[in-house]
């Protein structure tokens, strides 16, 4: 009787964890879609690929003939990057639409846990189009530079997400894989530390009987996240955590005037020009949730829900908005999803601390309210996201046309071992880019004499790239300075 007990519970231990498992599927999936209409079946006018256009992307995918090196700053992206790119350019690209879907999906879970919707499946997708409905958005499906932040934030959210289920599950592990997701979030990159620490700080106000666990393992997590960054910033000197020159792209500004200028920069829509409308949308919702956040706190005499999800959506974007010279507007979506849930819960907290109606009936106003936002907010956002869409996209053929040329004359180029290059752009394997994507991924093995005025914009560019480029790119001002038995490539024609 006993063994059949025992059988019993597994099975349906079992069972609950095959159901989990099939309902976070779903919500993937469900999420999928929205990303993929919102990136390409609203407003781009072609399919997803994997063609090059910022030079970092000619990078990342050029990695894949690196040597296996452990570097000390982000190692974890650094590694999945190289791992992705050697097993060709699709696998990297989708991998990061992947990552952004999952992060969105990782902060539906944070958000449940804290507060949970009625109408779980209608709520679910129309979160997911209030966050992909961004202009950002079309960058998170052609751009190779957003793994960074979107692995660290996947890693940095489901550590918070395990914080809080032991709170409402305890002793069940959590803690300890808290531990192991911070750690993970900052080999991949620094952001999403002090989202851990707000998260922990929650937890033990919501905590009953296991703060000191909640306190020791934390505490734990963030020690070692600490060293893992000073050791980055110290030891191996990383740029990316701040420089003393003010002109520099990582200067700090720590002030709290200069702190709250760049967030607010960030919530009108970081001076992006397709992102006017949506950033007085954004900054009227972060009003509105910080006015309910004092409101709910004046009222109730304890600290409200929506205010935990505006502390942890600021301690995300915190990393960033100390940095004033380096604002760019596709972070937003790391902090969105926060700013939505916080919208959501302001508005079921509100109508509970001033009304008598059920927390059943708050939450489907909520969600009543919320449709009606994801129909304005995907509106107003579809020109911004036609805009970025068709940017990267007209970039993309033309940076088709000139691949193709290239791999039309591989045989000639690697037979002669030298490539003269005029009409070479911004956009193209030499701009800032050492040329491994030539090498590595499309087999040219070859010197690229590469034509540029010294009064061009892009002459610094393509000098700093050929600078990386272990002497394969020779940048030279005159035809003169091109060899006589070089094939000839004329980008310019191509135009």
């Amino acid at each position: 009787m006993h063994d059949l007990k025992n059988r019993g519970s597994l099975e349906a231990i079992t069972g609950k964890w095959r159901n989990g498992r099939t309902m976070m599927l779903l919500a993937l999936f469900v999420m999928g879609v929205v990303f993929y209409l919102s990136a390409y079946g609203l407003g781009a006018h072609y399919l997803p690929s994997s063609v090059p256009v910022h030079h970092d992307d000619y990078s990342n995918y050029g990695s894949g003939g690196n040597a296996w090196n452990w570097v000390w700053i982000r190692p974890f992206s650094t590694l999945l990057i190289q791992a992705l790119a050697q097993m060709g350019p699709e696998w990297l690209i989708w991998s990061i639409r992947l990552l952004s879907v999952a992060f969105v999906l990782l902060n539906w879970k944070l958000l449940c846990e804290v507060i949970r919707p009625v109408n779980y499946w209608i709520a679910l997708l129309l979160f997911a189009v209030l966050c992909f409905a961004t202009p950002v958005i079309a960058e998170y499906a052609r751009y190779t530079g957003m793994i960074t932040h979107m692995l660290s934030g996947c890693f940095g959210v489901a550590a918070a997400w395990a914080l809080l289920r032991e709170v409402t599950r305890p002793g069940g592990g959590a803690l300890q894989l808290s531990l192991v997701l911070l750690v993970l979030s900052v080999l991949a990159k620094e952001d999403f530390v002090v989202l851990y620490a707000v998260t922990a700080a929650y937890a033990v106000l919501q905590a009953r009987g296991q703060r000191k666990r909640l306190i020791a393992w934390s505490g734990i997590a963030l020690v070692i996240s600490g060293l893992l960054i000073a050791g980055a910033k110290f030891m191996a000197a990383s740029s990316f955590l701040g420089m003393s020159d003010t002109a520099a792209p990582y200067f700090i500004d720590a002030t709290p005037t200069g702190i709250a200028h760049t967030i607010w920069r960030y919530l009108l829509g970081g001076g992006h020009p397709a992102l006017g409308q949506h950033g007085r949308t954004i900054g009227t919702l972060f009003v509105f949730v910080l006015v309910s956040t004092l409101v709910l706190v004046l009222r109730t005499r304890s600290v409200p829900k929506t205010a935990y999800l505006l502390a942890a959506m600021l301690s995300v974007m915190l990393p960033y908005s100390v940095l004033p010279n380096h604002v760019n507007a596709y972070y937003e979506l790391i902090w969105l999803p926060l700013l939505m849930g916080a919208c959501y819960a302001a508005l079921s907290e509100l109508l509970q601390a001033f009304t008598s109606a059920s927390d059943r009936s708050t939450k489907i106003f909520a969600t009543s309210i919320f449709l009606v936002l994801a129909i304005l907010v995907s509106l107003l956002d579809l020109s911004g996201r036609n805009s970025i869409a068709s940017w990267y996209d007209e970039v993309g053929v033309s940076n088709r046309q000139v691949l193709a040329a290239l791999a039309s004359q591989k045989d000639q180029i690697n037979h002669a071992g030298k490539a003269c290059v005029s009409g070479a752009d911004a956009f193209s394997p030499w701009y800032m880019h050492g040329g491994s994507y030539l090498d590595h991924v499309m087999g040219l093995h070859a010197t690229w004499y590469v034509l540029a005025d010294p009064a061009s914009p892009v002459y610094a560019g393509l000098v700093s790239g050929a600078a990386s480029s272990a002497g394969k790119t020779i940048v030279v001002e005159t035809s003169l300075g091109m060899p006589m038995d070089c094939v000839a490539i004329h980008l310019e024609a191509l135009k």
